[in-house]
């Protein structure tokens, strides 16, 4: 969730530049990051059909529905509903992204052992962070990131949840917030999350941080808020999460 923080911060930022006239581009090799995240999200074969992609790329590549159904062991009715349940309009446009993707792709990192030399381990940190910010940005919806930022710019008050390593970076989304001249508050203790949030009004906007989407406290505060009229966006990896389904906004992050 390292790249929270610089998504908070973007997403602020915006706010006082604001592009009404953004559009969002469907292929614009995402197909990757959108296949981890339902890897472990979704519902009957869509799991296992993101799996098998990611393990086997290139098997998805230049051939019909009925032949990646066969290698992929999976109905053709199943394999048109995962096109569709991810993101796509079907099959065709579900292969354009994945080429994309893949050729976009840069090469593979490897891993290291306890004797890999210290520049590897620190050029290994810096370029898992570097890959997870550029396919972050590929995975949010540029309508949703501008209206997001119109919320918090107008905005009577913010707050930012989160519990555990995401609290520390609702504590640090909000005081780059305030310095930006913004009412801003990071709460990060579940039992101060569900009492602020009971009483908020339509003027606030709560931003609900969680990696997996599924922190209770987080999710119930969001709903609590909602009750409240309050606006609600999540940071999630999982847009199909509980947080994600509770906020009126979902900004996808990928982090491995």
């Amino acid at each position: 969730m390292h790249n929270g923080i610089s998504l908070c911060y973007a997403v602020i930022h915006k706010g006082a530049h604001m592009n009404a006239s953004a559009n969002t581009k469907d292929l614009n090799g995402n197909c990757l990051a959108r296949l981890r995240a339902w890897t472990k999200q979704g519902k009957g074969s869509v799991p296992a059909i993101a799996a098998f992609v990611l393990e086997n790329p290139e098997q998805a590549l230049n051939v019909t529905i009925n032949e990646f159904a066969l290698r992929s062991k999976a109905a053709v009715s199943s394999v048109s509903r995962f096109c569709t349940t991810i993101g796509y309009s079907g099959y065709k446009e579900f292969q354009l992204d994945l080429a994309a993707s893949l050729a976009q792709q840069p090469p593979s990192l490897g891993v290291f052992d306890a004797h890999a030399a210290p520049h590897d381990i620190m050029h290994y940190v810096f370029e898992c962070n570097r890959r997870s910010i550029r396919e972050t940005e590929k995975l949010i919806s540029r309508e949703v990131f501008v209206e997001v930022a119109r919320l918090i710019h107008e905005s009577h008050r913010v707050y930012v949840l989160g519990v555990g390593a995401s609290g520390l970076v609702a504590r640090q989304a909000a005081t780059r917030f305030m310095s930006l001249g913004l009412t801003a508050s990071a709460l990060t203790d579940p039992y101060l999350q569900v009492f602020v949030t009971e009483n908020l009004g339509k003027s606030d906007v709560v931003i609900g941080v969680s990696h997996t989407g599924l922190t209770r406290s987080v999710v119930e505060s969001v709903e609590a808020a909602r009750t409240c009229a309050a606006r609600a966006v999540a940071i999630t990896n999982y847009p199909q999460s509980s947080l994600a389904k509770a906020c009126d906004f979902v900004l996808t992050t990928s982090f491995e």
